[in-house]
């Protein structure tokens, strides 16, 4: 199970059911009022323009950043390299940040899908956070196994030329 999480592939099936969560119009609730005063609501896709009439745009700029963070960890499964570990880091919590942008609406627009979908870039930031945390201490840890085993060649090399 931990391994899983570890694992090259977590973060493009992750982003890309998140994806798939943000192309139907469920996402985006909008809530309006007729001329007698009714209150009814609207649901939208994340990639549709209309809620940017309304001045609400975190939710095209949360879908085109997922977008671009599912493109990057396709990337990354064949490129697997530290450098596009902190890219899926970097864009993961500027999408995160982007869906919580929605959240300034008031409660009444805050759907399920929203919280997921917000949750989730969130929990892929963090462990993307932590692997590169996990990457930087291996490569400490050959360094310094590194350093050893010239040092004991030096040693070895010198005790030669003593003989």
């Amino acid at each position: 199970m931990k391994k899983l999480f570890t694992s090259k592939y977590t973060y493009a099936i992750w982003v890309a059911m998140l994806f798939i969560i943000e192309i139907p119009p469920y996402g985006v609730k909008m809530m309006f009022k007729n001329e007698m005063g009714q209150v009814f609501q609207h649901r939208f896709s994340y990639f549709s323009f209309i809620p940017l009439k309304y001045s609400n745009f975190g939710h095209l700029l949360t879908g085109l950043v997922t977008a671009v963070l599912l493109i990057i960890s396709i990337i990354y499964m064949f490129k697997d390299t530290e450098k596009m570990l902190k890219l899926i880091h970097n864009t993961s919590f500027i999408a995160s940040i982007t869906s919580v942008i929605s959240f300034s609406f008031g409660i009444k627009t805050i759907s399920i899908i929203n919280m997921i979908i917000t949750l989730s870039l969130i929990i892929i930031s963090r462990l993307s956070d932590t692997n590169e945390f996990k990457i930087e201490l291996k490569k400490r840890e050959k360094r310094k196994k590194g350093k050893k085993k010239k040092k004991k060649k030096n040693t070895h090399s010198s005790d030669c030329m003593k003989n």
